[in-house]
C-alpha cells in the first residue's frame, strides 16, 4: 500500500505566468515549462528533495516511473532543466547502469525567476532579460505616441482607476512628471487586478528609479509607460550581470564534466595515509564548491550519509588535486 502523505510545491510551478505578447498584443498565460513531461520530472526531483535539504538522488529509472514517461524523455528534460538553471546536476560514474543515479539539487523558482516576470500571484513584477537590449532607443513611433499622449493628458478628464486612493497613482505620476493619461490609466488598473495597490506603488517606483538607473535609454517617460503597460520590470544592470555570469558558469561546468575520462582518482586517495588523504580532500572540497557554487553543507550531509556518494561526487577535483 502507498504510504499516505504529502509534500509541497511552490504556486508558480502550477500557475505560471503573465507575459505580453506582442502579436497579440496583449498579456497572456505562460508556464515555466514547454511540455506536462519537463513539469512533472521537475516535481518529482522537487518531491525527493522535500525532506533531504534541497538533495535528490532518484535514479533515472525512478524518475521515469514516478513522472510516466520514458527513460529517453526524462534524460532530455533532466538536461533542459539543468540549462534553465531549475536544477543542478552532479554526475557519478555508472556502476550499475540506468539504476546509477546522479546527485540534484533542485532550485526554488521562485527564488530564481523572480526579476523574469510577473507572477499570477501577488509578488514582485518582472520582466524579460532579453528585452534590455530592445528598449534602450525606442522607436520614433513610440516617443511622439508618448508625447502626444501627454499632451492630450491636459485636456482629458482623467477616469477613476480603483477604488483604492486613485489620486495616489496621479500624485507618483505628477512626481515623476510622466502624464497620467488614459493609457497609463488602464495599465494600472491592469496591474491592480494581479496586485494589492501597495504592491502596484511599489512597482512603479521601483521600476522607474531602475530605468532612471539604466545607461543609454533616450525617453524614460516613453519607456516607462511601455514597461507599465507590459507588465514587465526594468531590470537593473547588478541583475543582468547575474545572469550573465550564472549562464558563463554554467557552460564552465559542461566543459569540467565534458573533461572527466576513465581515470579513478578514488582508489588512489582512500591509498593515501590519514594525514595526506585530509589535505587533497580539503583541496578537492574547495575546488568543488568553487567550480559548482554548491554550499558545503550539502558536502558534508552526502559525506556523513553516504560516503561512497561523496567521493563520486568530487571525484574530478580528486583527480586535479592528486595531480592525475
Amino acid at each position: 500500500m502507498t504510504e499516505v502523505g504529502y509534500f509541497k510545491v511552490e504556486n508558480i510551478i502550477i500557475d505560471g505566468y503573465s507575459s505580453f505578447d506582442e502579436d497579440l498584443d496583449q498579456v497572456v498565460h505562460k508556464d515555466l515549462f514547454e511540455c506536462i513531461q519537463e513539469k512533472m520530472i521537475y516535481i518529482v526531483l522537487e518531491r525527493y528533495a522535500n525532506n533531504n535539504d534541497g538533495i535528490a538522488f532518484p535514479s533515472i529509472s525512478t524518475i521515469a516511473k514516478s513522472a510516466m514517461c520514458g527513460v529517453t524523455t526524462v534524460k532530455k528534460y533532466i538536461k533542459k532543466l539543468v540549462d534553465k538553471g531549475y536544477i543542478t546536476k552532479t554526475l557519478r560514474p555508472k556502476s550499475n547502469g540506468d539504476n546509477d543515479s546522479n546527485i540534484y539539487t533542485v532550485k526554488k523558482l521562485s527564488e530564481i525567476c523572480k526579476d523574469i516576470f510577473l507572477p499570477q500571484s501577488p509578488s514582485d513584477p518582472g520582466t524579460s532579460p532579453s528585452d534590455y537590449y530592445k528598449e534602450q532607443h525606442i522607436k520614433n513611433s513610440d516617443i511622439k505616441d508618448h508625447d502626444k499622449s501627454n499632451t492630450d493628458a491636459n485636456i482629458q478628464n482623467p477616469t477613476s482607476v480603483v477604488s483604492s486612493d486613485p489620486d495616489s497613482f496621479e500624485s507618483f505620476f505628477k512626481k515623476i512628471e510622466v502624464g497620467y493619461t488614459t493609457k497609463n490609466q488602464n495599465s494600472i488598473k491592469a496591474l491592480l487586478k494581479k496586485m494589492k495597490p501597495q504592491q502596484v506603488m511599489q512597482y512603479l517606483k521601483e521600476t522607474w528609479e531602475n530605468i532612471k538607473a539604466t545607461p543609454g535609454v533616450v525617453n524614460a517617460p516613453a519607456l516607462f509607460s511601455i514597461k507599465i503597460e507590459r507588465q514587465e520590470r526594468q531590470m537593473t544592470a547588478t541583475a543582468r550581470q547575474a545572469i550573465i555570469e550564472k549562464e558563463k558558469a554554467i557552460e564552465k561546468q559542461k566543459k569540467i564534466e565534458n573533461k572527466i575520462d576513465c581515470a579513478d582518482p578514488v582508489a588512489l586517495f582512500n591509498s593515501l595515509p590519514p594525514v595526506e588523504r585530509l589535505k587533497v580532500e580539503k583541496q578537492a572540497i574547495n575546488l568543488f564548491i568553487n567550480q559548482s557554487g554548491a554550499d558545503e553543507k550539502i558536502l558534508n550531509i552526502m559525506r556523513d550519509n553516504n560516503p561512497t556518494m561523496y567521493l563520486n561526487t568530487i571525484k574530478l577535483q580528486l583527480k586535479v588535486a592528486l595531480k592525475l
